[in-house]
């Protein structure tokens, strides 16, 4: 099982690598290509998969400590986490594509 600290930061490495695909942002790469880049992929997507489940149970485990505002604050941080997930499984799949078309 990944830690939820790696899930993050492969999480939010993706994500701001899937903003400066949309905003035309320059950044260098991240990381090198290896030999390895198909496992690494395949990581990457189990690290979002646990990213985004604990995030919800955390929506979910506040709403229920703290009903302040919800459940309108447990909705629009699960549509946050979704268009994250999303956009990180995108890029991790263009990726792919790149590495597959090499």
């Amino acid at each position: 099982m990944i830690s939820k600290v790696t899930a993050t930061a492969v999480l939010l490495t993706v994500v701001l690598m899937f903003v400066a695909a949309n905003e035309q942002v320059p950044l260098p790469p991240p990381y090198e290509v290896s030999e390895y880049e198909a496992d690494l992929l395949k990581l990457e997507r189990e690290a979002i998969d646990a990213a985004f489940q604990a995030k919800i149970t955390q929506l979910w485990t506040v709403w229920m400590s703290d009903e302040r505002g919800q459940p309108a604050r447990a909705v629009n941080g699960a549509s946050q986490a979704r268009k994250a997930y999303v956009a990180s499984r995108h890029a991790i799949d263009r990726r792919e594509k790149e590495l597959r078309s090499k």
